[in-house]
């Protein structure tokens, strides 16, 4: 069987993973690192504590501390597993948070901010234009129009 072999079917201990030729990304990366079990149970641990913790002052060395893995193989592995950084991935979590609580309330946006891990509302709102090209308040008004 080979990579491209669109039933190529990996189990990597932790849950069951079928990569076609367009999916491959976290297999590649895989056999890159050479990830353990228990490295991929660590980091797969740290991506739920993220989820879970996404409003606190998340730091890299804690993360890493909790998953008894270095700080480099933390982010190496984390980044070769999910093919984003630790610091993109948290990212991604509070954006989409913010999306929701934008579309499904009416809180301010200091507050939506505060509530999704961000001090303050100018970081917030820089984070969420560059990710979305749209201003948290511009996203507001064209989902209310919707």
């Amino acid at each position: 069987m080979t990579l491209n072999s669109p039933d190529l079917t990996y189990i990597c201990g932790i849950q069951r993973h079928t990569f076609t030729p367009g999916n491959c990304w976290p297999l590649l990366n895989h056999l890159k690192m050479r990830l353990s079990k228990n490295d991929l149970k660590s980091i797969y641990s740290v991506k739920e504590l993220i989820d879970k913790n996404y409003k606190s002052h998340i730091i890299i060395p804690d993360l890493a501390t909790e998953a008894a893995l270095s700080t480099t193989r933390l982010k190496e592995g984390f980044k070769q597993v999910f093919a984003v950084t630790i610091y993109e991935y948290l990212i991604q979590v509070r954006m989409g948070k913010a999306k929701i609580l934008l579309e499904e309330t009416a809180l301010f946006i200091k507050r939506i901010a505060f509530m999704v891990g961000y001090k303050n509302s100018t970081s917030f709102i820089n984070a969420f234009k560059k990710m979305f090209d749209i201003t948290p308040g511009e996203f507001r008004r064209r989902e209310r129009r919707a």
